[in-house]
């Protein structure tokens, strides 16, 4: 059998058992209906996978160091730092969710019992609230160098 492709079994078909033949004189068409398309059935074509072409600055990008030293700007580094900032941006809100539950805790244990409740319903929700913020910032940024990106491709195609 091919691959991908449909072949009839060889010696034909067989009836199914118990059911119903082919007629005698091969496929008749039903009354008022469409009989097999003209010239016999075509097996679909195959497509195959092609990858998208690799961008002219991924193909040039250089390392980290080596475009710290561009002075072309050709290679964008911001792309590379930003998620070691977004990095460095989790750890300042995990620990400022930890020094949080120990300002709550320590209201707790001083007597200001309603202040540290406050501030243990208060936590969680500023802290989701910031780490929404801050993803939407860093996705701002690194989608502003994508579209820099791409619009630099789209002038060097239409410069040829």
């Amino acid at each position: 059998m091919a691959q991908g492709g449909w072949n009839p079994p060889p010696g034909g078909y067989a009836p199914p058992p118990g059911g119903h033949a082919p007629p005698p004189g091969g496929f008749a068409p039903p009354p008022g209906g469409h009989g097999p398309p003209p010239g016999g059935y075509a097996p679909p074509q195959q497509h195959h996978y092609q990858p998208p072409p690799v961008s002219a600055t991924a193909a040039q990008s250089k390392g980290f160091f080596a475009g710290l030293f561009d002075f072309s700007f050709e290679n964008l580094v911001a792309l590379k730092v930003i998620k070691v900032l977004y990095g460095l941006f989790l750890l300042a809100l995990a620990g400022g969710i930890l020094f949080g539950l120990g300002g709550a805790v320590l209201s707790i244990v001083n007597g200001q019992i309603l202040a540290g409740l406050g501030m243990l319903v208060v936590l969680p929700v500023a802290a989701l609230l910031y780490l929404i913020l801050g993803r939407v910032y860093f996705e701002l940024i690194v989608l502003a160098f994508k579209i820099a990106e791409d619009a630099d491709e789209i002038a060097k195609n239409t410069r040829k």
